[in-house]
């Protein structure tokens, strides 16, 4: 009988996976999180609308609600309001406006046209029955046509500077105070702030307004972002302008607001300052760390130092300060009461190695010396041993150097 055949060897064990050094766990990096898309204009508005008596050959769409109330229009062509928006004054040949408040088979509807030499009917219905347009259309049309002209932005340019003209800037205001959606105040506002005839006291009330009114975050963004340059001119608008910018709920929105103020270039200390301040109000640590990092890049912050490291401050996620603090250290040129700035905000970190690679930054770009040494050195001594000995090390080295 056949000895049976010897076992194969078994396979050498497979060496244990060392895993992270000590101390080296580190999280996944976070992703970015994704911009919220921004609104569109209402349908059959943007781009078709004619404002005034100057705009191209448009046609289109708009339906509008609000608490129950509804407007539905249909136009084709040109058209211009009476000075009292209560009639139309003119149309083009061809042209077309139709206005119902309850869709075209219900509730009440007005039809203006045109024949080819430009001259105006004007038609009533009720329902599917059509009415006499004088007396019962035109009072109709008193009710709603303000109220069409208003929600749609239409003629907005031309409105606002009549307006200016017969009762100043504050009739404008009253206005927009009439406007029940956040889009067409942001039209009115962007319209009148651009007349550029507003001395500084009226656009604090321009922004003071907007910030109360404009419930759009994405809206109230656009109207500061649109006109920023205008807006943070002097001291008494700048504060009226953060504060505005304080009511926006979305962090991403706000930080586009501030983030749009810094891509004109760098701005003095006092405006960094107001914005560090505002910025505190950003509750994503995310979006708070982007903006840092774009100060950072963009201009000195010894003026603002202060409101920068409170600003810092805000960051829970030690990935995000870290973030910000070794944009800040690739700079080059912090002086020492910065370098102490910087190791105060690491020592707050949570994370042992995230503290330690701020530290390491450190060393690699400066020469540390006094108390931000005495503060390094004691920064390091509360990590975990790895993260300390390379740390020390990194110290070590830099001191070498010199």
């Amino acid at each position: 009988m056949a000895a049976p055949a010897p076992p194969p060897p078994p396979h050498p064990p497979a060496p244990p996976d060392p895993g992270p050094r000590r101390g080296q766990a580190y999280p996944s990096t976070p992703s970015t999180p994704s911009a919220p898309s921004a609104p569109s204009a209402p349908s059959g508005i943007s781009g078709h609308i004619l404002s005034g008596a100057s705009a191209d050959q448009s046609s289109g769409n708009f339906s509008w609600s609000h608490n129950g109330d509804r407007l539905d229009i249909n136009y084709r062509g040109e058209f211009e309001f009476t000075d009292d928006d209560l009639d139309i004054k003119r149309m083009s040949p061809g042209g077309r406006l139709r206005i119902s408040d309850g869709g075209w088979f219900r509730g009440k509807s007005v039809e203006f046209s045109a024949d080819a030499s430009g001259t105006i009917s004007r038609r009533y219905w009720t329902g599917s029955s059509e009415r006499p347009f004088d007396p019962e259309g035109r009072q109709w049309l008193s009710l709603t046509l303000p109220r069409f002209i208003r929600q749609t932005g239409i003629g907005a340019k031309a409105r606002v500077a009549r307006i200016l003209k017969n009762g100043g800037a504050s009739a404008v205001l009253a206005e927009i105070g009439k406007i029940e959606g956040s889009w067409a105040k942001r039209v009115y506002f962007t319209e009148l702030i651009k007349t550029g005839s507003l001395d500084q006291g009226m656009l604090t009330r321009v922004l003071e307004q907007a910030g109360r009114e404009v419930d759009s975050d994405y809206e109230l963004a656009s109207l500061l972002i649109g006109s920023g340059e205008q807006l943070i001119s002097s001291d008494a608008s700048r504060k009226a302008y953060f504060d505005a910018a304080r009511t926006i709920e979305s962090d991403y929105e706000m930080r586009r607001v501030y983030a749009a103020a810094l891509k004109r270039g760098p701005v003095n200390a006092a405006i960094l300052s107001s914005m560090l301040d505002a910025s505190r109000g950003i509750e994503s640590d995310y979006e708070q760390a982007e903006l840092l990092v774009q100060i950072v890049k963009q201009q000195p912050i010894d003026g603002a130092r202060a409101q920068f490291f409170t600003a810092l401050g805000t960051i829970d996620s030690s990935y995000e300060r870290s973030r910000v603090l070794q944009s800040l250290l690739r700079r080059g040129d912090l002086s020492q009461d910065s370098l102490v700035d910087v190791l105060r905000a690491t020592r707050a970190m949570n994370s042992g190695y995230e503290a330690s690679q701020v530290l390491q930054a450190t060393a690699r770009s400066y020469t540390i010396s006094g108390p931000a040494r005495d503060l390094y050195v004691e920064t390091a001594e509360r990590l975990g041993e790895y993260e300390q000995s390379q740390a020390l090390a990194a110290l070590v080295r830099s001191e070498k150097r010199r």
